[in-house]
């Protein structure tokens, strides 16, 4: 009976190691991550990299019907000794789905941000189109970057290059200041056509 037992220990041990040291582990997880979702579809074209020292998922999508909330990555790094995380070209759309109730009313009064367990990011070359009823927002690049600066608080800087429909503004630059119960507006640049 020990040796059966030994054999299982066995196998199981070589096939977790394969999964950490080889593209076993990211093949595994993008296929485990891919399909419904609940309410989100989502789907990954391909993976590289092992999960113990950084991989990559390319041609991250993802979509809920529900929000209307669409969202595309070209390529999703992800380096989980440095607990970071890198977008390139996200590409957001969002098409607000009308709501028979008030969502407001429904939803719970406080609401906090899990500080502690989100990893540094930054995320280049985005895209963003937002429509909310006849009024629309176009961000042709965007750029974002946040870190921790606590266990309880971070620091997100969002740049919006290329804004179309919020004339005359083309450009806006935010730094946000996150903690576990708010969100405060650190600093604001904003360009218009005018300015060089």
């Amino acid at each position: 009976m020990r040796r059966p037992l030994r054999w299982l220990g066995l196998c199981l041990g070589v096939v977790f190691v394969a999964a950490l040291l080889t593209p076993l582990g990211p093949f595994a997880l993008a296929r485990l991550i891919e399909g419904d979702s609940g309410e989100w579809r989502i789907g990954v074209g391909g993976q590289s990299g092992a999960l113990l020292f950084g991989y990559s998922l390319v041609d991250f999508h993802g979509r809920n019907e529900t929000l209307g909330l669409e969202i595309a990555i070209e390529r999703l790094k992800i380096k989980p000794w440095s607990w970071e995380v890198e977008l390139q070209a996200p590409r957001i759309r969002i098409d607000p789905v009308v709501a028979t109730s008030d969502p407001i009313a429904e939803s719970p009064a406080d609401i906090e941000l899990p500080i502690a367990f989100l990893p540094d990011f930054s995320a280049n070359a985005g895209r963003l189109d937002w429509h909310f009823g006849e009024t629309s927002l176009e961000v042709r690049d965007w750029n974002a970057r946040y870190r921790a600066l606590s266990d309880t608080s971070g620091l997100l800087e969002l740049v919006l290059l290329e804004l179309d429909h919020l004339d005359p503004l083309d450009s806006l630059k935010l730094d946000l200041m996150l903690s576990t119960q708010r969100i405060d507006i650190g600093r604001i640049e904003a360009w218009g056509e005018r300015d060089s």
